[in-house]
């Protein structure tokens, strides 16, 4: 078997079922995180070559929300401010009454699609899957991204009317596209899409 030895960031609340395992049979070493987004359960799977010491792996953050607000409590104790009660995560309704605390101003969307397919990032791939769901009037869940995705790729590939998706990182078991599918959405950016030149840079 093989052995897990930490974690970066910590999260206390996660469950790691560890599948991975060492052999001399396949090679190389091929490793994967598997899981859904908010569970607090992932599955390390996959296979190991013996000898190779330390293997870093990298996966998604389960639920990034509570991941903030959990180091910014941190801090703001650490700077001596008096917090009471344990940092949570809710998912609200569009027309709960907030208060601004920070506005960040975001890099351009090619500069995200660019970074997102550059390092293969789940969690801002999962992100801009669940912006698509809050488009025109959305309330950003999964029903609602996928939807969106369905209308938009309808007469553009058509194939897709058969796919399964699950969530926006592609992780999810579930999750199913055909190769007819894929060839369309390839060529209509390729071919057609005024997004060619941002889509060619993130490849």
């Amino acid at each position: 078997p093989v052995r897990l030895l930490g974690m970066e960031p910590t999260l206390d609340s996660l469950v790691v079922v560890n599948r991975m395992w060492c052999t001399q049979r396949y090679s190389p070493t091929d490793l994967y995180v598997r899981g859904l987004p908010l569970s607090n359960r992932r599955e390390l799977s996959g296979i190991v070559r013996p000898n190779r010491g330390k293997v870093d792996i990298k996966g998604d953050i389960p639920n990034p929300g509570l991941l903030l607000v959990s180091d910014w409590a941190a801090m703001l104790r650490t700077s001596g401010v008096s917090i009471t009660g344990v940092p949570t995560f809710r998912l609200t309704a569009g027309d709960t009454q907030r208060s601004v605390l920070f506005t960040h101003r975001s890099p351009t969307l090619a500069s995200i699609v660019r970074q997102t397919n550059l390092h293969s990032n789940n969690m801002v791939a999962e992100h801009l899957f669940r912006y698509l769901g809050c488009v025109n009037g959305g309330d950003g869940t999964i029903d609602s991204s996928v939807e969106f995705i369905r209308h938009f790729w309808r007469l553009k590939a058509p194939s897709l009317r058969s796919s399964y998706i699950y969530d926006g990182s592609g992780l999810s078991t579930k999750d199913a596209l055909s190769a007819r599918a894929l060839v369309e959405i390839l060529c209509h950016m390729d071919t057609v899409s005024a997004c060619r030149a941002a889509w060619l840079a993130s490849l």
